[in-house]
């Protein structure tokens, strides 16, 4: 019988790689390994390379790599997949895992923390799966986590350093404030007094996510045409721009809630459909934090 000795790692976005790279890291360094990114979504960390001294082989998803793990599958050399979720999955990746019996889940993001996850159908994988979790606000996780095997990654894996943010912020061209594009931010008009220009604006790495509609002439920006490349990293900035910051449904607000100073000025807006348990958990983080307003279109 071949031997099963490759992990592959599906990773859809930043949250995913660095939970399979924390996950690596910890359990498994010396395997050998595939990491297929959807890098059109996500820019990879240089400064966290992918961990171990077993190997392993990156690539795009598309026709050619499915037809390649189709055929790994076949002759019976992956051994465990790492993936987020199985939503939106082709054949070729629901035939690779058919044949594989060892499959763990990786953080999404906000899922562990909405009674009703978006991107993850709890019922497709049997109980006690490894699910692998960042560990920033376990109080708040929802109750389909108690289905899985919940194994603690720590810590999110915040850069401790970004020399394009860093020479952004010391530069004239330094912004004063900041909006972290994502949902919920569609519902309110143009923060005029409370976002001093210019204002840099983060674009959701969705496009159907995106939802800051305020016109150019108020001091939208991107990290491109202020002359910073390769492009900040969002995660060290929404941590160390001075001024205040507006901010969607997104994983950077955990992020923010959990790790900036509370009186630092945070504007935090939640779209209609956001989940109910999610809602709780910012409404509660949000009291903690004397200097964080959440806002709804009636209090802008």
């Amino acid at each position: 019988m071949p031997v099963r000795n490759i992990s592959l790692y599906l990773c859809f976005n930043q949250v995913n790689y660095l939970a399979a790279w924390r996950q690596r890291c910890l359990e498994r360094p010396h395997d050998l390994s595939l990491l297929l990114v959807e890098s059109s979504r996500f820019r990879l960390d240089a400064s966290k390379p992918w961990p171990g001294v077993g190997g392993y082989l990156r690539c795009r998803s598309g026709p050619w790599t499915m037809a390649g793990l189709v055929l790994l599958a076949l002759l019976g050399l992956i051994g465990r997949v790492y993936i987020p979720h199985r939503r939106e999955a082709g054949r070729a990746l629901g035939f690779v895992l058919s044949r594989c019996h060892t499959v763990h889940l990786l953080d999404d993001g906000l899922d562990q923390y909405r009674a009703q996850p978006r991107a993850l159908t709890p019922g497709q994988f049997p109980a006690g799966t490894p699910l692998y979790l960042f560990s920033e606000a376990v109080p708040f996780r929802a109750p389909w986590c108690a289905r899985f095997n919940c194994r603690e990654l720590g810590a999110f894996p915040l850069p401790a350093r970004d020399p394009a943010g860093e020479a952004l912020l010391a530069s004239p061209q330094a912004p004063a404030s900041l909006v972290v594009d994502a949902p919920g931010l569609e519902r309110l008009p143009p923060m005029e007094a409370e976002l001093p220009t210019p204002r840099l604006v983060l674009p959701h790495p969705a496009p159907g996510k995106r939802s800051w509609s305020a016109p150019d002439s108020v001091g939208r920006h991107s990290a491109v045409a202020a002359g910073a490349q390769p492009p900040p990293n969002p995660d060290w900035l929404v941590l160390h721009v001075a001024g205040p910051v507006l901010i969607g449904e997104s994983h950077l607000l955990v992020m923010a809630l959990v790790h900036r100073a509370p009186d630092w000025p945070l504007l935090v807006a939640l779209p209609q459909t956001v989940d109910p348990h999610l809602q709780a958990m910012v409404e509660s983080l949000c009291e903690r934090r004397p200097a964080t307003r959440l806002l709804t279109p009636s209090s802008c």
